[in-house]
Formats: structure tokens, sequence, C-alpha cells
């Protein structure tokens, strides 16, 4: 299935979650945002977005993926509202906002609005984003070792969705790398997941295209919303835009709303 392929490289970059989505490194397009410098203060938040995202210190949240085998029975469309549940035996990770005061290596960054931490493999890294009036970036990332942290700010930030979209829009997210993505926001809707119902989410349709020989393509679907990030990241296995999808091959959904712990 390519879109799991997709699905699993992202989730190998540790470029999805919680809010969490995006592309991988070698796609990352030229952006204007900052990275790189000796600066450790965070930005000024901009956007719409911003005021509503998640970005206080101690916020966490919780993500479910499906682990794959047999395709998920659906019943979605594209106008919605949109109905996602996971599995009792999912594997589930947490993303949780951390103090910018406690991560070393952070002085390698300037421009980030904050900070967040997810765990890959068997420890603990570090991603530092920017949330800017078009865009939701990652600007690096931070693996703390028994010497010290490794410290690796992108030649570009990574793009991961825009932001303060309306209908019927559409993105170039990555245009450079060995595949393009491109995203047009399908629909406005509420979503009903394990974390309760989120009144305002939108569909958005990620496409992508290989620009060398062997590189990705398919498609993927991300609910997105103003109040807390990604809500679901999901391929299809069968249905289509126009009847509706009616098996997802795999699937991300919020278990836990974003809140203070």
């Amino acid at each position: 299935m390519v879109a799991r392929r997709i699905l699993t490289v992202l989730l190998s970059g540790m470029l999805v979650v919680g809010a969490l989505g995006g592309c991988s490194e070698e796609a990352a397009p030229e952006t204007d945002a900052a990275s790189g410098g000796t600066s450790s203060e965070p930005a000024e938040l901009t956007g719409e977005w911003a005021k509503t995202l998640p970005s206080e210190p101690g916020y966490a949240w919780d993500i479910a993926m499906y682990a794959g085998g047999e395709t998920i029975p659906a019943v979605l469309t594209v106008a919605g509202p949109w109905t996602l549940e996971a599995g009792a035996d999912w594997p589930v990770s947490t993303t949780e906002i951390v103090d910018p005061a406690g991560v070393d290596g952070l002085d390698a960054f300037t421009g980030y609005t904050y900070v967040v931490k997810m765990t890959e493999g068997a420890g603990e890294v570090y991603f530092p984003r920017q949330v800017t009036d078009e865009w939701m970036l990652q600007l690096g990332k931070i693996t703390p070792t028994g010497s010290g942290p490794t410290v690796e700010p992108y030649p570009s930030p990574l793009r991961f969705w825009p932001v303060d979209f309306e209908v019927g829009e559409t993105f170039v997210v990555s245009d450079t790398g060995s595949f393009g993505i491109d995203a047009t926001v399908l629909a406005k809707s509420s979503a009903v997941v394990p974390a309760g119902t989120i009144d305002e989410a939108y569909l958005v349709r990620f496409d992508y295209t290989p620009l060398a020989e062997g590189a990705l393509e398919g498609t993927l679907y991300y609910i997105l919303s103003p109040e807390v990030g990604i809500v679901a990241l999901f391929s299809v296995a069968e249905g289509d835009e126009a009847t509706g999808f009616t098996a997802l091959d795999s699937l991300q959904v919020l278990v836990t709303m974003p809140e203070k712990r």
C-alpha cells in the first residue's frame, strides 16, 4: 500500500503528531523562517491559529496509531461530520510542550514558538516549532545523549501544514527534494474522536508527487483544528471523495485533548 508507506516514513521521522504531521527532511522547502543563531528566546506568537493552538509548557496530549494489518471499516464523507475511533490495543504516544529553559542545546535555534517532547525509540527527542502567519514549521531536532545533546537544525524549516485557511484553498507544501506535496482544503465540519467532539475542524488532502525515481507518491488526509492541531491523519483503502470512504488503510487519532498535566 503506497499510502501506508508514506505514513510509515513520516512516522519514522517523527514528523507527525500530536500535532503532528508533515513531510520528510529532504522534502523541506525554502522558507523565510529563521533557524540557527544563538538566541533561545521564544518568538512572539503570530497568526490567528497561534491564538488558539496549545503552546504553553505543561500542555500534553495523546495520539493512538493503528499498528496495521487489516483495513479499518469507516463511514466518512468529505462533507462531514467525521467520526473516528481507536482500538483499545492501539499504541499510544504522548506529545508534551516543555519549558525551553530545561532543553539543552536549544540555544542553536532562534524564532521558535514552542518546543515539544516526543518519544523516538527508547529515548526522548525535542523539536523546536514555529507558528507563523502561514505555516506550522519544525526548525530542527535535539536528541539527548549521555555525552550531551545532538543538535540538528534543519537547513530549511519543515512545513507541516498551512494555518488560517479556508475551504477550497490549495497550498504548495513542498516542491523540492525527491517528492512534492500539495495540500487542498476540502471541507469544514465537526469531528468526533476518542478525545471528544471538536466543533471546528477541516479536512485537508495532502497529495505526494514523486520528483525523482522511486520517490513517495500517494494521498493522505488530515483533519486539523485551530484548537488542537492534528485531530486525525489517515489513508484510504476503499471509497473516494465523491461517494465517501468505506475503509482506511492507516489511522492516527487524538485520544486526549491538550491539557495541563
